[in-house]
């Protein structure tokens, strides 16, 4: 079992050294923005923070740690036609990746376009350059060249030629994104696609012609409202890259706590679970006070991998706060893709 831990380890330090796929969470839904840029902006308020963080494959070497902080904006709001309005946004990640300590820092600023199609229907079109530097440590690395017979000895040469230890490029992706809001507010639905690494960036550190590949994320969801109490909002994410790809589907359950009839004050608690095909079964739990929220998740391995990982996954935290308009601006909601 210990041999097969350490080859599954170096396995995946070498898939990243000659190609990674795209950063995703489990609670896709609570990272709109990374998703599909088109999200920016798509709430009722004027500004909105939310911070994702997961921890991945710790039961079998040196974890996988992503952190995302996004902050978006809605703009021009009653200044251009109807319920047209723009949106604008910073997006800041950072992955350390497995024992070779892959760091990826990513900067972007997304950019939106809301237009109103009738009384219910909305188009967003987005797009979001940005910055990003990957650096690596040879250090922590074990090559064939340090196996004296009997352990690896990192006093040996590694017998390679490492010319980088860091690069940087621009990326830019764009996104569509439609959704639709009943005036009645009982149903909501959206759909959209984006296009991810459209200038096929360099991203490896020993091959020039070696290019991320464009990925391709397909999402869609919706709230229908059962009652007064509960409310459903189901959601999936496609994803393909190259030769990877991979579907999330699922479901919350959205329970109001606090009767609207008799508090201003609202309060839900959300209860989930996702798949994600041939990888992982997803719980996720939620509560929302207000306009803040925080979720949990944990993802439970059912790979091939799970023989090593023990059918461990990661844990995922998320955290969001919503900031209405001031008063002098306040009217009538914006419609939007109501994620939750």
């Amino acid at each position: 079992m210990k041999k097969l831990i350490v080859i599954c380890v170096i396995f995946i330090n070498l898939c990243n050294l000659c190609y990674t796929q795209d950063i995703h969470f489990t609670q896709f839904f609570e990272a709109p923005i990374i998703v599909n840029p088109s999200f920016t902006g798509g709430f009722n308020g004027s500004q909105r923070i939310v911070l994702n963080y997961r921890n991945q494959w710790n039961s079998i070497g040196e974890a996988y740690n992503t952190l995302a902080l996004t902050v978006d904006f809605s703009m021009l709001k009653g200044k251009l036609n109807r319920y047209d309005y723009t949106g604008a946004g910073i997006v800041f990640i950072n992955e350390k990746a497995g024992n070779s300590r892959l760091n990826t820092l990513h900067f972007g600023i997304p950019l939106v376009f809301h237009k109103q199609l009738n009384e219910e229907q909305f188009i967003a079109l987005s797009a979001h350059p940005g910055i990003v530097k990957r650096s690596i440590d040879y250090s922590n690395l074990e090559f064939d060249n340090q196996w004296d017979g009997f352990d690896f000895d990192e006093d040996l040469s590694t017998g390679e030629d490492f010319k980088l230890d860091n690069l940087t490029y621009f990326d830019i992706a764009s996104g569509l994104l439609w959704y639709y809001d009943s005036q009645y507010k009982s149903l909501n639905l959206y759909g959209g696609i984006s296009l991810h690494h459209i200038n096929k960036p360099r991203q490896s550190f020993l091959d020039e012609s070696d290019r991320l590949k464009r990925n391709v994320h397909i999402t869609g969801g919706g709230q229908l409202e059962i009652n007064k109490k509960l409310n459903v909002l189901p959601s999936f994410l496609i994803l393909k890259q190259g030769t990877n790809f991979t579907t999330s589907i699922g479901s919350f359950v959205k329970y109001n706590i606090i009767d609207k009839n008799v508090y201003i004050t609202q309060s839900y608690l959300y209860l989930g679970a996702w798949y994600r095909f041939g990888d992982a079964i997803m719980m996720v739990l939620k509560f929302s006070y207000e306009n803040f929220n925080i979720g949990l998740s944990y993802d439970i391995n059912v790979s091939g991998l799970n023989v090593a990982s023990k059918l461990k996954g990661g844990p995922e935290i998320s955290l969001s706060a919503a900031f209405p308009f001031s008063k002098a601006k306040q009217g009538k909601p914006i419609p939007c893709p109501r994620l939750d």
